[in-house]
Parts: C-alpha cells; sequence; structure tokens
C-alpha cells in the first residue's frame, strides 16, 4: 500500500534517503563504535575525532572521505605487478536448492552450473569463454569447460575466496579430473584481497564487493542495466530455468540474462585490474 494504488506521501518519512557517507557505512563498524559515535554526536565519517580508535583500513575510508579522493598505499605497486600472462578472469554463479538437487550435495550445497572467463594475452588482446549448463548433474559438464578455457599456464584472477571452493567441490564431485582441477588452485590471485590492501575510494561506501567497488574505480560503470544484477537473483532465474513448466521462450531469455551477468563480473575484473595497473605505476613513479 504504499505505492499501490498511489505513492503515499509519507513515503519520505518511512524511507528517508540515508545520510552520505554516515557512520553505519563505516567498514565492518562495530556496534561498540557506532553506539560512542552517535553519544558524541557524530553522524557523518568525516566529523569523526582524529583520536577516536579506529583500525587500518577504517583509517584509509575516513581520510578518503575526507579529502573526496581515494587512498593508495605504498602496498599496491608490489600486489599489482604479481599476476603472469595470460591473464584469466575468473567467475563462477552456482545453485543451492533446499532439497539436494545432485548426488553428494546437502540442503543449500552451492553448486557451480555457470561460469564466465576473459583472457587477456600481454598484447592486450581479450577473449571470453563462458559456459551455462542445464545439465541434470552439471559438475562434470562445467569442470571439463572450465578446463579447457583455463588451460595450464597464467595466473587466474577472482573476486574472493569463492572461486576457489567452488573448484574444490568441483574437485571432489568429478574425480577423473580432480588432479586438473586441483593444479588450478595455486594459479588463483584474490583482486579483492589486493584492493582491500592497496585502495579505498569514497564511493565504495564501506564495502569491497565487486558491485561497489566496479562502479566507483570505473566511472560509468555497474550493473543497473542488467536484468539480472544480482547473485540471489541469478539462482532464482536458474531454477525457473529448469522448471519444465517454463516456456521456451522464457528460457531462451533466462540464458541470456545469466549469461550476461556473469560476463559483466568478469568484464569488472578486467577493468578494475587496468585501472589498478594505472595507480600503480602513478604511485610506484612518485
Amino acid at each position: 500500500h504504499c505505492s499501490k494504488p498511489y505513492e503515499c506521501p509519507f513515503s519520505a518519512r518511512c524511507w528517508p534517503e540515508p545520510i552520505a557517507h554516515n557512520v553505519g557505512e563505516l567498514y565492518r563498524g562495530q556496534k561498540k563504535q557506532r553506539d560512542q559515535l552517535a553519544a558524541a554526536g557524530v553522524a557523518t565519517i568525516d566529523l569523526i575525532p582524529p583520536r577516536f580508535p579506529l583500525n587500518v583500513i577504517q583509517q584509509r575510508q575516513v581520510r578518503a572521505v575526507c579529502d573526496d579522493a581515494p587512498v593508495v598505499t605504498d602496498a599496491l605497486p608490489g600486489q599489482i605487478a604479481l599476476p603472469a600472462y595470460p591473464i584469466h578472469y575468473l567467475d563462477f554463479e552456482t545453485f543451492s536448492p533446499a532439497i539436494p538437487r545432485y548426488p553428494g550435495t546437502g540442503p543449500f550445497h552451492q553448486t557451480a552450473v555457470q561460469f564466465s572467463c576473459h583472457t587477456r594475452y600481454e598484447d592486450e588482446r581479450l577473449e571470453h569463454s563462458e559456459f551455462l549448463s542445464e545439465a541434470d548433474d552439471p559438475r562434470a559438464e562445467i569442470a571439463g569447460h572450465l578446463l579447457d578455457a583455463l588451460g595450464t599456464e597464467g595466473t587466474i584472477v577472482v573476486y574472493s575466496g569463492f572461486e576457489a571452493t567452488c573448484i574444490r567441490d568441483l574437485a571432489s564431485a568429478v574425480p577423473e579430473r580432480r588432479d586438473e582441477l586441483t593444479q588450478l588452485l595455486p594459479r588463483l590471485w584474490d583482486l579483492c584481497s589486493v584492493i582491500r590492501k592497496g585502495i579505498y575510494h569514497p564511493d565504495f561506501h564501506g564495502s569491497f564487493s565487486i558491485k561497489s567497488t566496479y562502479p566507483a574505480l570505473c566511472p560509468g560503470s555497474g550493473y543497473a542495466d542488467l536484468e539480472v544484477a544480482g547473485g540471489y537473483e541469478a539462482m532464482a532465474q536458474y531454477d525457473a530455468l529448469l522448471q519444465e513448466k517454463t516456456p521456451s521462450w522464457r528460457k531462451k531469455k533466462i540464458r541470456a540474462e545469466l549469461l550476461a551477468y556473469c560476463e559483466r563480473d568478469t568484464r569488472a575484473m578486467v577493468e578494475i585490474h587496468k585501472v589498478l595497473e594505472d595507480l600503480a605505476a602513478k604511485s610506484a613513479g612518485h
């Protein structure tokens, strides 16, 4: 009843727009910190007193918000120089049904059903490969396509430890490809960890998720133009894709939407990585 059949005139009072850079955005802020700041009448991050106890990333956040500019640390140049070509940017999407669907899994077990991979070569060529399974058990199928996409050389850039978990799960579920899949793990390189150690942008708003870092570091980018723009939504759409009652035209649309969403994640990693390389080069030059 807030918007139908008419927009409620009191919506702005019930759901006010949050204050920009409010103390609730403090990175991993603890209740004790928030209570102390509220008691002192501090509503926004830029007003936090200089001697207020903060962790290292919170200190960077305060500085970035006060200066309205990114804070680049001395660690960034060394961190960003690690990958070896060809660089593979990898992202999985998973399906975790309440009622186990695949052998050896339990309720809500996350099973990889889709991946996107952008491969960047030293001459800046970019190739894209992707796969979305609709098989009764997608694990053997996706393992084979994944190994073909990643080959045996180059760094595999991921965003957090989630991809490592997916690869280990595939290795356990597909024993005939276990050795090949396990050999991928030492090649993984976590871009999120590099960002967390190397830079803080005021537009992160206390979050290092790719949904926050991508538009902040690459202005004009994001996920707003996609039909599927989040992991939970992707899982719901994948469930619809598997249903026999879903019409074929709808399944075709869902496939296109899921592929576009996963592709955006790996393209985001490519673009973020390039921005960080430029920032690291400038930082090292100074």
